[in-house]
């Protein structure tokens, strides 16, 4: 199939591999993590590339192809973040994707490694400041049924994409502030950026199912299983 025709979709654990590949009826895929992607459907590639962002980055790089995808979906779950009012099993679906603790954590506060003037993309995303600078645009996804997604409840807003998960109240409510992000996880804008660098005629684009609160992690909610049933939706209705 040409270029005009294909999603590749990047995710980072085995579980949310599996998750994806029953939604879309391809059982008999591999779900180990492998920088190659994966044919799943007629109009869908996978790749499956572990945890974080340098993972993330480096699986997107070597497996997006410029003349197979128009565009690639960031997938899987996250953590909702204190004020953003998702349940677990909500879903979001991202208008920006932001790095959300790369940085110095200095006696004043914390300085982006853009306010340091490291902006990671500044020359594609706008530069400046603060988040601007560490924020790049998500593109709508792609639903097959946009009025047709029940039971899934979809909010769209902001991912922060963190390597250290917020355990405690305090660093929970700080990224929050910090990038107002509805959730948290650890690849989309590694995956955003990426995508943005090394084909950026490619449209990116970031949906996660929310699979626990942050905060306190004794005082945590979680149901994977639930937000893998709903990740399995979400692929379901991917165009």
């Amino acid at each position: 199939m040409t270029r005009a025709g294909r999603l590749l979709l990047v995710v980072a654990a085995p579980k949310e591999a599996a998750a994806i590949l029953r939604g879309v009826g391809a059982v008999d895929v591999p779900t180990s993590i492998d920088w190659r992607g994966r044919s799943i459907g007629a109009r869908l590639d996978l790749v499956v590339t572990g945890v974080g962002k340098a993972n993330a980055a480096a699986g997107t790089a070597l497996a997006l192809d410029t003349s197979r995808h128009v565009g690639v979906v960031s997938i899987g779950v996250s953590g909702a973040l204190p004020g953003s009012g998702l349940a677990v099993g909500d879903v979001v679906e991202a208008d920006r994707c932001m790095y959300g603790d790369e940085g110095s954590a200095n006696p004043g506060g914390f300085l982006t490694i853009a306010e340091m003037g490291f902006g990671p993309l500044s020359d594609l995303c706008g530069g400046g400041n603060g988040m601007d600078g560490m924020s790049l645009v998500a593109s709508a996804v792609p639903w097959s049924e946009r009025t047709g997604l029940r039971p899934l409840r979809v909010r769209r807003g902001g991912l922060a994409t963190v390597s250290t998960c917020s355990g405690n109240d305090a660093l929970a409510h700080e990224v929050e502030r910090r990038t107002g992000a509805l959730a948290e996880d650890m690849e989309s804008a590694a995956v955003g950026f990426t995508a943005a660098r090394v084909a950026p005629g490619v449209a990116f684009c970031a949906v996660r199912a929310i699979s626990n609160t942050t905060g306190d992690r004794l005082e945590q909610t979680w149901d994977l299983a639930l937000a893998l049933d709903r990740l399995a939706l979400v692929a379901s209705r991917l165009s």
